[in-house]
């Protein structure tokens, strides 16, 4: 029995390197042709055995359109050893596609101005019928061939900075939360003054019950003190990246 749990942690254990070596490659070759796309595809196919597609865009973030390489993983030819299998794999790229400008642009071409396939993604973002992170693959696109570049905004030389923790009067935050019964229950914080004193805030409930209002300091650890029996939250700063 020991022997077999033994046997079991040292294949987890070189699995895991596996994995570990697997992620570390990188192309290093450029795509803007059907061919191009078919060894980008060949290059990521071990992953893609190993991981499965939705696990293997996810650890490549900065390849979406891996996901367009199924359709050559999972045709009848891929595992093939036939001396025409480059060239129906290859066909089969080409129909996929085809004679849009606008899926070629997506796939193989550079832009210098916002491209139509991503208004067509805003707006099937928009309407729900695609994920952020497809929305979020576009806009990385539009900064990586510089059409935008987002402004870096200061939001913190306003504020004061405690141990990582920056705040301002006028800061607010809510939590809303339904309980079994339907009632649903909104506590609205806001910071109404910052001095020698501490961090003051003030609190309002809203539920079935009406509205109550309560006004109270953080403690040292920017708690909520444990005597203030209004405020189910605890805590009401958290850090979070700028």
């Amino acid at each position: 029995m020991k022997q077999k749990v033994l046997l079991l942690i040292l294949i987890i254990v070189t699995g895991s390197f596996g994995v570990q070596s697997v992620f570390a490659h990188q192309p290093d070759f450029s795509v803007t042709t059907p061919e191009d796309i078919l060894k980008f595809c060949e290059f990521f196919s071990d992953e893609y055995d190993l991981l499965g597609l939705d696990s293997l865009v996810d650890h490549h973030p900065q390849y979406p359109n891996l996901r367009a390489c199924a359709i050559l993983y999972e045709h009848i030819a891929w595992h093939s050893t036939h001396q025409a299998r480059d060239i129906v794999l290859i066909g089969e790229i080409e129909k996929y596609l085809g004679d849009s400008d606008v899926v070629k642009e997506r796939h193989i071409e550079e832009f210098d101005e916002i491209p139509s396939w991503f208004v067509d993604d805003t707006k099937r973002w928009t309407d729900r019928e695609s994920k952020d992170r497809i929305y979020a693959y576009g806009v990385r696109a539009l900064i990586e061939n510089g059409v935008i570049s987002p402004k870096i905004i200061d939001n913190v030389s306003e504020r004061l900075c405690v141990d990582g923790l920056c705040a301002k009067e006028s800061d607010y935050v809510t939590y809303s939360h339904t309980s079994k019964y339907g009632n649903t229950i909104t506590e609205e914080f806001q910071i109404e003054k910052i001095n020698h004193e501490g961090i003051t805030i003030n609190s309002k409930i809203i539920s079935q019950e009406g509205v109550k209002n309560h006004q109270f300091l953080l403690d040292e650890n920017s708690r909520i003190p444990i005597e203030e029996k209004c405020c189910i939250t605890e805590k009401f700063l958290y850090k979070t990246p700028i």
